[in-house]
């Protein structure tokens, strides 16, 4: 049966990852997030920094947020 096992060793070239959106995290927190994505400026960042930052403003105006 040992016959039978195969193995793989893969090397990453390359991830596509989709950007979450943390609600739960403190705002000055997600600031930090901010910041970085505008210093990496690569792919999609401005456009998930952008929608982070319409978020966080969203919620720094509710009572609840």
């Amino acid at each position: 049966m040992l016959a039978g096992i195969r193995g793989m060793r893969l090397t990453i070239d390359r991830v596509d990852a989709k950007f979450k959106y943390d609600d739960k995290k403190p705002i000055g927190q997600q600031a930090g997030f901010a910041d970085r994505l505008a210093e990496r400026g690569t792919g999609r960042d401005a456009g998930a920094r952008a929608q982070l930052l319409r978020r966080n403003a969203r919620r720094a105006g509710c009572p609840l947020g």
